[in-house]
């Protein structure tokens, strides 16, 4: 009598176990996949259970991953091994909602045996926004914004878009912080009347953030402020100043051919003017940059490497330069431009050069 009260307990016990294995899916399972509510030989959890802070997966004997944890809004699905059967394991998933001041996030896993994205409930650091040059509606300094929130660090540099990417034409893009939200909030700033984009260059100091150590030096733009201007020099040869655009500029009289540029500024001395002249017989000094003296003229310029004649005007006066034996030269020129006059100086050829017929040569 109790041996067939036990035989019978016993059937009703195998009964049951195969009703919840083909509950749980049971049948059809070939080992080598993992799926939800069904039985798997040789699941092992990373893990260990539901630890809604670690990024957890689950994976067979033979190294095959088939479940990781994983993020809907700020719900954490979690897998987890809910029961275990004669070396076989049942899969699930559970919903856990991440505390208020959690989120969901993903993360990879670096363990090589469970490889891949998982999830986890992350506290969340509160977020934290820095403006190095502290404007706000202007663009005047070269500067950068530093974010700190739960997604890491952000460098934005005045002038760049978060993509890197330099901003429109005439406008620089100023980063700013938005108090409220200590988020960074961008601006495009056009440079007013006497104001350009200019080029600027920051390195990071990430202690306005409470953090250690700087980054890397980076271009970034801001507006410049100018005033245009011009200069003249002593001689009267050289203008430099600061043009309608903001540009340094600086230039000297020259001869064009047989034209003379001649630079000057203009009457307020907010910018420079150009008078091209033409020289016609006289030619250009290409020492001024201007016409010869309608008086006196020097072919060569002074120059002691070429052989000239001095004219005067109106006159049948005139010099040619000749060599003062084997080392120097007798060299005419214009007293001035405006005198009728010329005179000679004996120059010493430089060395490495002797004097024939005129002019210094290389020996």
């Amino acid at each position: 009598m109790k041996k067939n009260l036990a035989i019978t307990f016993l059937v009703l016990f195998l009964i049951l176990s195969l009703a919840t294995f083909v509950s749980a899916g049971w049948f059809g399972i070939t080992g080598k996949a993992i799926s939800v509510d069904k039985y798997v030989k040789g699941l092992k959890e990373l893990d260990n259970g539901l630890d809604y802070g670690v990024a957890g997966a689950i994976r067979t004997t033979n190294g095959q991953v088939g479940l990781y944890d994983y993020c809907e809004g700020n719900t954490l699905h979690e897998s987890y091994i809910a029961r275990t059967y004669l070396g076989y394991g049942l899969a699930k998933y559970q919903e856990h909602d991440c505390a208020l001041d959690e989120e969901c996030v993903s993360e990879e896993i670096t363990n090589s045996q469970y490889a891949g994205t998982s999830a986890k409930c992350r506290k969340k650091t509160n977020p934290r926004c820095e403006d190095s040059d502290d404007e706000s509606g202007t663009a005047n300094t070269a500067g950068y914004v530093i974010v700190v929130n739960s997604a890491g660090r952000e460098i934005l540099y005045d002038g760049y878009n978060r993509e890197g990417n330099i901003g429109p034409a005439g406008k620089v893009i100023e980063w700013t912080c938005n108090p409220q939200t200590n988020a960074a909030e961008r601006r495009d700033i056009s440079c007013g009347e006497n104001s350009r984009v200019a080029r600027g260059s920051v390195t990071p100091d990430y202690s306005i953030v409470g953090q250690s150590g700087n980054g890397n030096s980076h271009n970034a733009y801001y507006c410049h402020d100018f005033e245009p201007s011009c200069d003249l020099s002593a001689d009267k040869k050289t203008v430099t100043g600061i043009d309608s655009l903001g540009n340094e500029y600086s230039y000297s009289d020259k001869c064009v051919g047989a034209t003379s540029w001649d630079y000057s500024c203009n009457g307020d001395s907010t910018g420079y003017q150009l008078a091209r002249v033409p020289c016609g017989e006289v030619g250009c000094d290409s020492n001024t940059g201007l016409c010869r003296s309608d008086y006196c003229t020097d072919s060569d310029g002074s120059d002691t490497e070429r052989a000239g004649i001095v004219r005067i005007k109106n006159s049948a006066h005139l010099a040619t330069d000749i060599c003062a034996g084997r080392d120097s030269v007798i060299e005419f020129s214009c007293s001035s431009p405006e005198n009728e006059y010329f005179e000679a100086r004996r120059i010493a050829c430089a060395n490495g050069k002797v004097c024939r017929a005129g002019a210094c040569r290389t020996a």
